[in-house]
């Protein structure tokens, strides 16, 4: 069962509810058996679908508001309402630039850059800003078989801002989040022909999403004004970290690629990317 908590406050002049979310891969884990060859770069494009279950604590935040007539304050008070997510799902697309480099036939190091979406809670994200790197090593190969092992690290910022007019005011949500997530996956691969390498393995993955949400309010009416103001601050993490992955290497030329891919098990992810070796 999935449940998602967020901060609630209560609106001046006892108008409203106004509800509030705010959240979190290294992403494609790509053919683990096959490595950029050695002193040569690859460019590419990478996108990404993702969505993965993530658990978290409830927390209490603070609201405190104030109520002043001409500049003097006549009440004042802090009330206290359940904040978090303590289970619930994320959505996140990513657009990626890709760049590797083979320090040797079986060594690659690579970096990325581009923009990612972010939704939770049926809230979406303004699109942010996503990088990372990874290195990926050939461990084994015979014949048309290879093991592989790699690890990809990546970060994401996004950010949203929720307003809304109220009688005699108005009042806003500013989200913030941020997450990090990196796994470890061990594959095989077979080529079957000079066109078409599948390939299948296992790999730990873990997201850490940190996330602010900051609320305020100001109404104002005859002399009288009111605010409300809070900040929650949380800390999620993937719910299950362990899971599978099963792609293709599509060869059009020997320096043009084409990759197809599906993390499954402990997330529900796909992936297409396009490399150009020169």
């Amino acid at each position: 069962m999935r449940k998602i908590t967020s901060v609630q406050a209560i609106a001046a002049l006892g108008f409203g509810i106004l509800f509030s979310a705010s959240t979190a891969s290294a992403g494609t884990v790509g053919n683990p058996g096959a490595t950029t060859p050695g002193g040569t770069f690859a460019i590419g494009l990478d996108g990404q679908i993702n969505k993965r279950d993530i658990t978290g604590e409830e927390k209490v935040v603070p609201i405190t508001r104030k109520l002043e007539y001409n500049g003097e304050l006549l009440y004042a008070d802090t009330i206290k309402v359940p904040g978090g997510v303590t289970a619930g799902e994320i959505e996140y697309n990513r657009y990626l630039a890709v760049v590797r480099y083979g320090i040797t036939d079986s060594i690659e190091i690579n970096v990325n850059i581009g923009m990612g979406e972010l939704k939770l809670a049926n809230v979406d994200y303004d699109d942010g800003i996503a990088y990372g790197a990874g290195v990926s090593v050939t461990v084994f190969q015979n014949g048309n078989f290879s093991l592989g092992l790699n690890g990809h690290m990546i970060s994401q910022n996004n950010e949203r801002t929720i307003s809304e007019k109220i009688p005699f005011g108005s009042s806003e949500n500013n989200l913030d989040a941020t997450m990090l997530e990196y796994n470890v996956a061990l594959g095989g691969s077979y080529r079957v022909n000079d066109v078409f390498v599948p390939y299948v393995g296992a790999m730990y993955s873990a997201t850490d999403l940190d996330f602010d949400d900051e609320y305020s309010l100001v109404a104002s009416a005859y002399g009288f004004r009111e605010t409300h103001y809070g900040k929650g601050e949380y800390s999620t993490e993937q719910a299950d970290e362990v899971g599978g992955f099963i792609g293709a290497d599509i060869n059009f030329t020997p320096n043009m690629q084409l990759n197809l891919e599906a993390r499954l098990g402990h997330e529900t992810s796909g992936s297409l990317a396009f490399d150009f070796i020169f």
